[in-house]
């Protein structure tokens, strides 16, 4: 720090002062070794042997002492003044005391200002960076009550100044002090000037201007799950994905604090607006995040049988995909050549965070399909014979054309049976094979 008493009390390198038949010299110098606001110490530097001094202390500007002045005597050296004034020009006067009745001339005028009673250092101003981009705007000038704490701010001023060698300089003078952005990212060093046009005492220091970052979060919209199973929504979690050892948490529903929400992360089955305001704790910078919780939309899924193919109905369409059992996932609700037996059909949601939900069906066969579930016939399109087979006897064929005509009805008691179509027209033939008292239809292309 620079104090402007060492710009305007330099150094006083006093030329000798004999008087004509003197042989008691001035100090050669004389210069203020520590300047506080409520006090002055002067350090003498002698031109003979004399080990006391006489020294006189007037308001700045009063008229200079004579021989016949007197002062205060001393053997200290440094001498201290105390309850000055602060911000008050003072001017002092020394000469050697060599004896009891032989003094030196005065050395000429020491002008000394008292400091200003700041408390230093000064303090950082920092300043929440809302978008962390390094950069943020300060009002200086509300940093001065700060600075001036204590002192009568109707005496004193502040001014401030890009970082230079020179302290003070007015081109380096900011402008707009109560709206500067800082030009280094984070943090920028500015000189502060603290003075009295009334006292012409000033004080440069330095202060740290610092974008402090805030807290970086976000939350998203989402959608309740509904759970088919226990027809209930699914608790949605917000999480800030923040540390709870660095910040603190607030959650809000709406503008309502929830109580006890105090957490990283907040859990809810209720639809409606959610926001969570998150503070640093070590710097107090904070910021506030809001998404909105949409009510669930309920699902039923339904599995439809017929005979081994299996189809999921459900009534509130999404993108889904599909598992039966714990078989391969597909994108089609479909399943075939499904066993006989119980099963359990996974749905998964897409592009959703909802969990999956199953639903069970049983599969089974009709009596009829039973009987015909190992029929064969083959070739089909047939050109001479067409051989049907079965694991179980059929006791009648019966082939007609489309036209509804018969072109062939056999009684049998077989599992393995030809019918001849080699005397047939080309053309689409229905065969009708009969076991017991159960039947079913194929349908036979001859060539």
């Amino acid at each position: 720090m620079k104090q402007n008493y060492y710009l305007t009390a330099l150094l006083f390198i006093l030329t000798l002062n004999f008087v004509s038949g003197q042989n008691c010299p001035a100090p050669s110098i004389v210069l203020p070794s520590e300047n506080t606001p409520y006090s002055i110490s002067l350090l003498t530097m002698s031109a003979g042997s004399e080990t006391q001094w006489e020294i006189i202390i007037l308001p700045g500007g009063s008229p200079a002492p004579t021989a016949s002045s007197t002062g205060t005597i001393t053997a200290s050296n440094p001498f201290t003044f105390t309850n000055l004034e602060q911000c008050t020009s003072y001017d002092f006067y020394v000469r050697a005391k060599c004896s009891e009745s032989e003094s030196s001339a005065w050395t000429p005028r020491l002008a000394v200002i008292t400091a200003i009673p700041l408390v230093t250092p000064i303090p950082d101003l920092s300043v929440c960076d809302t978008d962390n981009d390094g950069f943020a705007t300060f009002d200086l000038t509300a940093h001065s009550n700060l600075i001036l704490t204590g002192l009568d701010t109707s005496f004193y001023a502040v001014s401030y100044y890009k970082a230079s060698n020179i302290f003070g300089n007015e081109a380096d003078l900011i402008p707009n002090p109560e709206n500067y952005t800082n030009t280094t990212p984070h943090q920028t060093l500015i000189s502060v000037k603290v003075y009295s046009n009334i006292g012409h005492c000033t004080y440069y220091g330095w202060l740290n201007v610092i974008a402090l970052p805030t807290p970086e979060v976000t939350l998203s919209d989402a959608t309740l799950c509904f759970n088919p199973d226990n027809q209930s929504s699914t608790p949605h979690t917000f999480d800030s994905q923040l540390s709870e050892t660095e910040y603190d948490f607030e959650w809000f529903q709406g503008n309502d604090p929830i109580s006890n929400a105090t957490g990283s992360t907040f859990s809810t089955t209720t639809p409606g607006t959610y926001s969570v305001t998150v503070t640093n704790s070590t710097t107090g910078c904070q910021s506030t995040a809001t998404a909105t919780l949409a009510p669930p939309a309920t699902l039923t899924a339904i599995a439809t049988v017929n005979n081994q193919t299996v189809t999921i109905t459900i009534d509130n369409p999404a993108n889904f995909q599909y598992q039966m059992d714990n078989g391969p996932i597909q994108n089609s609700p479909v399943f075939q050549n499904v066993a006989v037996g119980n099963h359990t059909i996974t749905i998964i949601p897409l592009q959703s965070v909802c969990p999956p939900f199953t639903i069970t069906t049983t599969v089974t066969l009709r009596n009829s399909d039973f009987i015909f579930q190992k029929l064969r016939l083959y070739p089909n399109p047939v050109t001479n014979n067409l051989t049907i087979s079965n694991a179980e006897a059929f006791t009648g064929i019966t082939v007609s054309n489309l036209l509804g005509q018969i072109v062939f009805d056999r009684k049998v008691d077989s599992n393995l049976y030809e019918v001849d179509f080699s005397n047939l027209s080309k053309g689409i033939y229905l065969i009708r094979i009969k076991i017991n008292d159960q039947s079913k239809t194929f349908k036979v292309v001859k060539e």
